[in-house]
């Protein structure tokens, strides 16, 4: 009889083979066999492909092996998700690994809880292959806002700051009917795929919790990743903000929800001009000045007073939405304009 399963961790594939063995060892040799791992070749040109396939041959009924034309990583997710038959699901990017206790502390966790959650946070963790130490995930201030106790359940109507939580995929487990019933799909076809789905899962999910024992170790640093791209590629943040905020708005969401994609809009602009080129830079403010313009000056006003933004934030953005924005396409220009500001306002006083 086949043995049922609670997890599946969906591994997309593309040309890791530096890093591929770690991860699936990773998986392969947990402390609790409480899952299965499906990975999807996205048509990589390197061994990541014989190195997968190797692993399906030797551990057959634990290892899936799935191969496709190359088409992006959300496409990748999207066709290992449609293999996935156990309650629930989780997605791990190949470069990064998972400790040997993770499924453990997650079937512990669950056996807990007389209904299962429609999404289940982790604690990851950052490993920064530069100096080769660990340091904790960016949102670990905001996690304890979210779930102060081990026993928390909640959602975005009980407390709005699970949505200024870090969008990674990877930090979460879902319920796989839950995302059925949504009938959820990574975007293809664009980077920056996670935001879009942590806004609206997070939206309609009604039970969540967290798991602060364990959690994905996160490689940074190892100049693969698309946040340390400089190129392009930075201009599709526009895309994916205009269509979760239009999202938003036609299905009314609530005030706070979309304060909290300003939130993260505002983050993601402000570290991409200062990471592009000039060149890139050009552009993507030409493309932020049109989006911050579609926003309801009410709701910028809200965002300042409930984060409560400072003044050089406040600027920064208003200077985004101001005809003088392209003062911003130097660098060198913007700190002096700060500067100037600063002096200004010491002399008025």
């Amino acid at each position: 009889m086949e043995r049922e399963y609670l997890f599946t961790i969906v591994v997309p594939v593309y040309n890791v083979e530096q890093y591929l063995e770690q991860c699936l060892d990773s998986l392969l040799y947990q402390t609790k066999r409480n899952h299965i791992v499906v990975m999807v070749n996205d048509g990589s040109t390197d061994s990541s492909g014989e190195i997968a396939k190797k692993y399906a041959e030797q551990y057959s009924d634990f290892f899936v092996y799935f191969e496709q034309e190359n088409k992006g990583l959300g496409a990748a997710r999207n066709s290992g998700f449609n293999l996935v038959k156990t309650k629930m699901v989780g997605f791990l990017d190949s470069d990064d690994w998972v400790p040997l206790t993770y499924i453990e502390r997650l079937s512990e966790r669950l056996e807990k809880e007389v209904d299962l959650p429609d999404i289940m946070y982790t604690h990851p963790v950052i490993l920064d292959s530069a100096n080769n130490e660990f340091r904790e995930w960016n949102d670990f201030d905001i996690r304890g806002k979210v779930f102060p106790d081990k026993s928390t359940v909640t959602n975005v109507k009980l407390n709005p700051w699970i949505m200024g939580q870090e969008p990674s995929a990877n930090i979460k487990v879902y319920r796989t009917s839950f995302l059925r019933e949504c009938n959820f799909k990574f975007p293809e076809g664009t980077k920056w795929e996670d935001v879009e789905p942590h806004f609206k899962l997070l939206h309609l999910a009604d039970r969540c919790i967290a798991e602060d024992s364990t959690g994905f170790i996160y490689r940074t640093n190892t100049g693969s990743q698309i946040t340390s791209s400089v190129g392009y590629d930075r201009l599709q943040i526009v895309t994916v903000f205009s269509r979760i905020l239009e999202k938003a708005g036609s299905e009314k969401w609530a005030a706070v929800e979309i304060l909290f994609i300003l939130r993260m809009l505002y983050s993601f602009s402000k570290w991409s001009i200062s990471a592009c080129t000039l060149e890139v830079r050009k552009e993507l403010l030409n493309e932020l000045h049109n989006l911050y313009g579609t926003i309801m000056k009410n709701y910028w006003q809200q965002y300042f007073s409930y984060f409560q933004i400072d003044k050089k934030d406040r600027l920064y953005i208003e200077l985004i939405r101001s005809p003088f924005y392209k003062i911003m396409f130097d660098p060198i220009k913007i700190d002096a304009f700060f500067i100037f500001i600063k002096k200004v306002k010491r002399f008025l006083h």
